[in-house]
């Protein structure tokens, strides 16, 4: 919503003046697409600008697109390629502006006029354009007249002077589905008695006064617009605006029930923040987009939108005369009002929930936003709230099922491969954190697997750790109705991967399933490594290692680059050894209270086992670690960002996906996977965020939530793997 051109019919274009006009020669250029820019807006036919406005355009600027030479001229002038630029005063043939340019050979020119607009008050004007012939039969927004171009263009004091008829009768309906809630977008109606000429400018609002939808430039022709959101047409009061520049503002407000009937009103409340907002854009433009900048971000983010209503009414009342109090957009006003909510109905967790995947460039299938609402409406019935921890763990449950799906069906969607990345279907809902079993509900079993398969990524191995899980239970409830059960009861396990594939992440899991199962008597996690257990002189290893072991009883002993505990020594000077024959009894134990994981590359530990006799055997599972895919680790660097409430843009947003693709394809051997990429987010791109924000003057909440492009540029070189900088020694075989 900013300051706009409007247009005069030709019924009132003023008769032709009398120029004081130099004679000019023949043209040696023609051009048949151009058009002029005053500031930032291109104007149209018979175009009219406001006086009040000039201060803000700094410039006006003249683009020509298919500029060729006139085969008929004789190109043997010295100045064959400069063109002038005369701006003459309608009122008394004054000449107020000139200017020469010097063309170059391409057919695309762009001639700045930079002092122009201090030459410009209220009234009517003529710009003319030597040496070029304008040779368009289609579009008359230039005339070519005595060997020259014409542009003729008027200048008002105040926007009440035109007049311009409105659209009416407005009727809204739901395309591609009977429900609003459910359809593509919303088709809003009306009737054209008299078009007019002057674009118009369409928004509209919730009663939460978040902007839905707003389309600009829509031609007077049109009789209906269609308003796509990235919100949800959720039941409640909405307010549709129409702009045209002029007073009054026209549009309707509409009701959307629950049973998805609409029912339309005409009449507008001039006394709602909605119809101020629009107002109020024009004059206070950037107070209105920091003001609007902070709406957005409570409807998009986890703001409760209601929290902005009190500030919203002070808008609505500071505004008892036309733009009588634009100072009222401040920081503080803004801080003081939007406050975190504690819990969220059902419709604005939808919505929310939208909005996320909508920032990860996804979209419900129409079956899935079925199957979506279906549900939350059942849960609204049932009076349950909702919070960000709950919003959170259901939105990572769908990614899961959605990676999962589109790895398995991936290659059968070749045709259809745009879509079929970007669409969530109907299987991606199935989470299992349902209105029937919510997590306080769950067993430990079923709360220890709940967070395992909410990790990201790692699919084939959550597989495998299901399949070995689900065996050990059927064999318990074997025993349990007095059947033999003659399996193992011993676990231990190798786990192969690169750093920070999740190794000691799932091993807590594994730890805590393993204890809900009674198969360890406590389920905790001791992480060791080759510094912690070999010593340096004869006899501490075996005394570090019986301290170890005793810690370790009823837990996980996870020992991290175990492949660093043998070095091919004849000789065994190197005590690593003793690590390993100090763990073998403890392995070959038929019932142990003790989980035993060796983690590491897998080349290095499948040597180092197979030329130890003793281990040979000893693990009953191997599991392979994956590397994470590009999207995966954006969305742990998203889940990271989230959990300490910062926020990107999408131009960040698109940037950051960009680097994290191009380390993932310039990826090392040590590159360090979702290692890499937390000490980015953590050490390079809060680091210049925070040297950004504390760089400035006045520094709202925003500014310490919101991540941009420069963040992530200045980070990045540091952590790019191409240059070298994720390299560390590595300890182990060649």
């Amino acid at each position: 919503m900013t300051r706009r051109l409007q247009t005069l019919s030709a019924a009132n274009t003023p008769a032709q003046p009398k120029h004081n006009v130099p004679t000019f020669a023949p043209p040696l250029y023609k051009f048949s697409l151009g058009n002029i820019v005053i500031g930032d807006k291109v104007i149209t036919k018979n175009p009219i600008y406001l006086e009040d406005d000039l201060p803000y355009s700094q410039k006006m600027t003249l683009f020509i697109d298919d500029l060729e030479t006139l085969d008929s001229q004789e190109d043997d002038d010295d100045d064959s390629d400069t063109i002038r630029i005369l701006v003459y005063n309608d009122a008394d043939g004054a000449l107020v502006y000139e200017q020469t340019e010097v063309l170059d050979d391409s057919p695309y020119q762009v001639l700045d006029m930079l002092s122009i607009v201090t030459c410009l008050h209220a009234g009517s004007y003529t710009m003319y354009l030597s040496n070029l012939k304008y040779d368009n039969i289609y579009e008359d927004l230039f005339e070519y007249r005595d060997n020259a171009t014409v542009f003729a263009f008027t200048i008002i004091s105040r926007a009440e002077a035109l007049s311009e008829p409105s659209p009416h009768h407005f009727t809204v309906k739901p395309i591609g589905h009977n429900l609003p809630m459910l359809a593509d977008s919303l088709m809003l109606n009306f009737v054209n008695e008299q078009p007019g000429i002057s674009n118009r400018n369409f928004y509209c609002f919730n009663d939460n006064e978040v902007l839905m939808w707003d389309q600009d430039g829509i031609s007077p022709h049109t009789n209906n617009v269609r308003m796509i959101s990235v919100h949800i047409w959720q039941p409640g009061h909405y307010t549709c605006l129409v702009d045209n520049g002029l007073l009054p503002i026209t549009g309707v407000e509409f009701d959307i029930l629950p049973n998805g009937e609409i029912r339309v009103c005409e009449k507008l409340d001039e006394q709602s923040a909605a119809y101020q907002l629009v107002r109020i854009s024009e004059r206070a433009p950037d107070s209105y987009r920091n003001m609007q900048n902070k709406i957005n971000q409570a409807g998009n983010h986890t703001y409760t939108l209601k929290s902005i209503e009190r500030y919203m009414q002070q808008i609505a009342n500071c505004l008892c005369s036309q733009y009588s109090c634009p100072n009222i957009f401040d920081e503080a006003t803004i801080n003081e009002s939007v406050t975190l909510p504690d819990t969220y109905n059902s419709c604005h967790a939808m919505d929310l929930l939208n909005l996320e995947m909508a920032n990860r460039h996804l979209r419900f299938s129409p079956a899935a936003m079925g199957k979506l609402y279906k549900w939350f409406s059942e849960e609204y019935d049932k009076g349950k709230p909702w919070d960000n921890a709950r919003l959170s763990q259901v939105t990572k449950e769908i990614i899961v099922n959605f990676n999962k799906r589109r790895q398995a069906e991936f290659d059968s969607n070749w045709d259809n491969l745009q879509t079929f990345l970007t669409t969530l279907e109907p299987s991606d809902l199935n989470w299992s954190m349902n209105p029937e079993i919510c997590e306080e509900e769950m067993s430990p079993y079923q709360k220890a697997m709940y967070s395992l398969r909410n990790m990201i990524g790692l699919e084939k191995l959550k597989n495998g750790i299901d399949s070995i899980f689900t065996n050990v239970r059927f064999n318990q409830l074997r025993e349990s109705h007095g059947l033999p059960n003659n399996s193992s009861k011993s676990h231990h396990m190798l786990f192969f991967g690169n750093p920070g594939t999740g190794k000691t992440t799932v091993a807590k899991h594994i730890g805590k399933i393993f204890h809900s199962m009674g198969l360890l008597s406590d389920g905790d996690v001791i992480v060791t490594d080759r510094s912690k257990m070999v010593g340096r002189y004869l006899g501490e290893t075996e005394t570090k290692m019986q301290e170890l072991l005793e810690e370790a009883e009823g837990k996980v002993l996870f020992i991290d680059e175990a492949y660093s505990l043998f070095v091919n020594d004849s000789e065994h000077s190197d005590f690593g050894h003793r690590v390993i024959e100090s763990l073998l009894p403890k392995m070959a134990e038929e019932n142990p209270n003790m989980l035993i994981i060796m983690a590491g590359y897998e080349k290095e530990l499948n040597r180092m086992v197979s030329v130890n006799p003793g281990l040979c055997g000893r693990f009953a599972h191997s599991l392979h670690f994956d590397d994470y895919s590009a999207a995966e680790l954006m969305d742990i660097a998203m889940l990271e960002l989230i959990r300490d409430k910062y926020l990107l843009d999408e131009a960040a947003r698109d940037y950051f996906l960009s680097t994290i693709e191009d380390a993932v394809a310039h990826k090392g051997p040590l590159f360090s996977n979702a290692r890499w990429v937390v000490q980015y987010v953590q050490n390079g791109i809060l680091p210049a965020m925070a040297e950004r924000v504390m760089a400035k003057r006045d520094i709202c909440a925003s500014d310490c939530q919101l991540i941009i492009r420069e963040d992530i540029e200045k980070a990045w070189p540091n952590f790019d793997p191409s240059k070298g900088k994720d390299h560390k020694k590595r300890v182990g075989f060649n």
